[in-house]
Formats: structure tokens, sequence, C-alpha cells
């Protein structure tokens, strides 16, 4: 069982890969944007295996939101940027990171089988 964290702006896209994930037997915790993940998982002590997050969300990009999200996250964790943009400025900057891209649209087999390499490679995380 993976241990993800979810931004992802458009909250019928949000709720459906959240409950998805849980579904599928794993623990999810998502948010509009980086300051709420962030106050999430201070809140509820959870410390998640990879952190997946749309590229554009409203008023802001992954670019600005995963730092945000990062700073309640003890050590380090993949990141995962889910985006359509195939321009190769979106590619360089989620590359320059060292974050991956995930390109839309994404199946729910997609998703999962993503979540299934996370899961094999996550060290395992105590709660804070």
């Amino acid at each position: 069982m993976a241990t993800l964290a979810l931004i992802e702006d458009d909250a019928l896209i949000r709720t459906s890969t959240e409950m998805l994930l849980q579904a599928s037997g794993h623990r999810a915790i998502a948010a509009e944007n980086g300051n709420e993940l962030a106050e999430k998982i201070a809140a509820w002590g959870i410390q998640p295996d990879a952190l997946l997050c749309d590229f554009h969300l409203g008023q802001q990009t992954a670019l600005e939101a995963v730092p945000e999200a990062l700073r309640e996250i003890k050590g380090r964790v993949p990141v995962y940027v889910i985006t359509g943009d195939a321009s190769p400025a979106v590619k360089s900057k989620i590359q320059a990171n060292g974050w991956y891209r995930l390109c839309k649209p994404l199946t729910p087999y997609e998703l999962l089988f993503t979540v299934s390499q996370i899961e094999r490679s996550a060290t395992p995380r105590a709660a804070s």
C-alpha cells in the first residue's frame, strides 16, 4: 500500500483520482493547491511515498505548488507531474526539477501502474 499526495485544482478529477487510489488499496491525501496539501500533511501527520500534481492549476503551475507541498514532506519523494502540455519548455522545466512527467490523457490503468512502480521502490515512511 502506497501513500500518495495529490494536487489537482479540478474538484471532479481530484475526487475521482482520490477514490480510485483508495479503492485500489492505497492511502491518498488530495488538495486543490500546494498550500492546502501542506496544511493537510501537517495536520494529519501523513508522510506520502510520492506526490502527484497536475501541471496547470488555475493561477499557478506545479512549479509553484510542488515546493509549497514539499515543505511538509520529510525526506525526498518522487514527484510526478501530470500534463497534457507537450511543449519542450514544460518538459524541460519538469526535468530540471528532477521530477517525472506523466502525459494526459492518463488512464486509470496507467495511473495505477505508475503507483505500483512507486510502491515497489518506496521505503517505509513513518508518520511524524
